[in-house]
């Protein structure tokens, strides 16, 4: 298997892990170190449960590897939340997971998977996600 098949397969894996967990329409945008946009199924404040769209962005290295060295887990998710969540803003606070622990809980293993996964050199991502 050559490098850009194992890309791919890890791509796919990405992608596959994300299906289960409430996220549609996941896009990703080469700006910067890469973006990912996507709706994430969760309950709000106003108790109305519906698909909410996000953009989180990747950060260097060693950002992540602070974030995440965090012994504390409240500690981290906030900080995850701050450094990452580039839209809505109010997302950036944990209070608006207040009513959805779920949702914040994905939003945190998004985070954490993106960060984790290679995108730089994808081509054509909606052809790679099935759609």
């Amino acid at each position: 298997m050559d490098k850009k098949e194992q890309q791919e397969l890890k791509n796919k894996e990405f992608l596959e892990k994300l299906k289960n967990k409430n996220v549609s329409n996941i896009i990703f945008k080469p700006d910067g170190l890469g973006a990912l946009e996507f709706d994430l199924m969760m309950t709000g404040k106003d108790f109305k449960t519906m698909d909410r769209s996000f953009r989180v962005e990747r950060v260097s290295t060693d950002t992540f590897f602070k974030l995440s060295a965090k012994k504390d887990e409240l500690t981290t998710a906030k900080e995850l939340l701050t450094t990452f969540v580039a839209q809505p803003a109010e997302a950036r606070d944990i209070e608006f997971f207040n009513m959805d622990q779920e949702a914040l809980l994905t939003m945190v293993n998004v985070i954490t998977e993106f960060q984790q996964t290679p995108f730089l050199f994808i081509k054509n991502f909606g052809e790679n996600k099935g759609n």
